[in-house]
Formats: C-alpha cells, sequence, structure tokens
C-alpha cells in the first residue's frame, strides 16, 4: 500500500517497488547468510513500523512468508501502551516527517483508529504467525524494549556501554514551528519531510505538548470495548495496562499554541 514512505524512498511506481523489493531481499538474505555462518542463532528485528504501517491481514501474512523462508521459529513481540498516550508520543514523529499536528488531528479517528485498535491488530499478528507466537508486553509496566531483550537473553551489561536515548519529543514550539514551514508535496497524505535542516538542539525547547483531560479522554474512550476485549481473550495484557494514567493529563491543553503563525 503506497504511503509516504515510498515516497521518501522514490518508489513512485510498480517498477521501482518492485526493483527495491528485490534490494532488500536480496540484502536480507545476504546478512541472514553471514549470521548463520558466524553461528548467530537468533535474529532481533524491531520496527514500529511493522505495527504502523502494516494495516491488513495481507500485508502481515507477507512478512509471515518472507520470514518462514529464513527462520525456523518465530516469536512475535507486541509493545502496548493506552492509546491517549501513544498518540500523544507519535505527534513528534508525525511532525518531523511533514504531517500538521494541532487540534483536528488529535479529533481525526481515521488519522489514528486503523493501527490502535489492539484487539484488531493482535489478531492480525495471530491470524499469520499462531496465537501461541504472539506475546504481548506492557508498556506501562517494561517501558525499555533494550532492557527486556538484556534480560531475555542473558546479555552481560557490563560488556556493554549505555547509549542515551535520542528519540526525544518535539516541545509545543517545535512543532508549531514544523507546521508553519511545512512544503507540502504530492499530496496532503504524502507531504515529504522538509523539515531535518532544522537545528532542534539549537533552538529553546520549550513547553511539553499537553493535550488535556477531555481530549486524552475523547481518544481512549474510542478503544474501551476493545480493550476490554482483548484483555479478557489474552493472558498476558491486562485492561489497566491500557489505560492511560490520567493524572498526566491534569495540564490544560496548549494545542492552541500549534496554530501560531511563526515563520
Amino acid at each position: 500500500k503506497p504511503d509516504d514512505g515510498f515516497y521518501r524512498l522514490g518508489l513512485t511506481d510498480h517498477e521501482k517497488h518492485s526493483a527495491f523489493v528485490a534490494r532488500v531481499s536480496e540484502a536480507f538474505a545476504q546478512e541472514h547468510a553471514e549470521a548463520t555462518n558466524a553461528n548467530l542463532g537468533t535474529a532481533i528485528i524491531s520496527s514500529e513500523h511493522l505495527q504502523l504501517r502494516l494495516t491488513s491481514d495481507e500485508m502481515v501474512e507477507r512478512v509471515a512468508c518472507f520470514l518462514a523462508g529464513f527462520f525456523t521459529s518465530i516469536e512475535v513481540i507486541i509493545y502496548l501502551r493506552p492509546q491517549a498516550d501513544f498518540t500523544v508520543s507519535i505527534a513528534s514523529t508525525a511532525s518531523l516527517l511533514g504531517t500538521k499536528i494541532d487540534s483536528e488531528w488529535f479529533d481525526d479517528e481515521t488519522k489514528i483508529e486503523s493501527h490502535l485498535d489492539y484487539n484488531e491488530l493482535v489478531h492480525r499478528w495471530e491470524k499469520a504467525f499462531g496465537g501461541s507466537n504472539v506475546k504481548l508486553i506492557s508498556y506501562k509496566r517494561a517501558p525499555s524494549l533494550v532492557d527486556m531483550l538484556i534480560d531475555r537473553f542473558g546479555v552481560d551489561r557490563a560488556g556493554t556501554s549505555n547509549i542515551p536515548n535520542l528519540n526525544t519529543a518535539l516541545s509545543v514550539e517545535q512543532i508549531a514551528l514544523n507546521n508553519a514551514v511545512q512544503i507540502p508535496q504530492f499530496n496532503d497524505d504524502h507531504a515529504l519531510n522538509r523539515n531535518r535542516s532544522i537545528p532542534y538542539s539549537l533552538l529553546p525547547k520549550g513547553d511539553r505538548l499537553s493535550i488535556g483531560l477531555p481530549t486524552a479522554q475523547r481518544i481512549q474512550n474510542r478503544f474501551v470495548d476493545s480493550n476490554r476485549e482483548l484483555a479478557t481473550r489474552r493472558d498476558d495484557i491486562d485492561f489497566d495496562d491500557l489505560t492511560p494514567d490520567w493524572s498526566k493529563y491534569d495540564q490544560p491543553s496548549n494545542l492552541h499554541l500549534l496554530d501560531q503563525q511563526c515563520l
């Protein structure tokens, strides 16, 4: 399914896409062969796009078929956090990719609902890989994927270096700046990111984006029923795991600042 990622890679027709698929497949096979020759027994593939970009059964099935050619056993790990929290988190990433983030974006169900119905999401991966091969992890209880993997595989922490987290959220002023300097390309859904040259580290950090309690509750209320259904049918996630800590939304909304004409 074409998306903005295709355009950033220059994949503007089926021929270019097919050539890209062939290159990626060949590179993956080569890397797998090198790892096998080095007697490495486990591969870890981590990408948020597996959740955000693969929105149909067919797309996830393609992943399963691709991986089946390389691995004898596969476990799918899905991190889940309350939808209101997740929406605030991805606002920065979406802004950096050229999306206009404002109050309308937070209220537009079509922008976020396709990948935040966790019951439907988990079912897609269960269908492709088998329910027993899918493991759900609560972000509220275990927010660090790296720590989980270190513990899972018994990695000696003494032999590792501490890598700082560079995926920090943009401030409300920085998102407003992105909104003001956007240069739409192709169409509204496939805007190319033109903001990478902004030196965020040299700018004042500004205030944290706050959507306010009413907006957070509106977002979360869309998923109460599906969250409850998922928690009922799975024994590795609780309904409370998918419920926000509402005290985080005590601050009044500052979404109005995102419409500043700050050019």
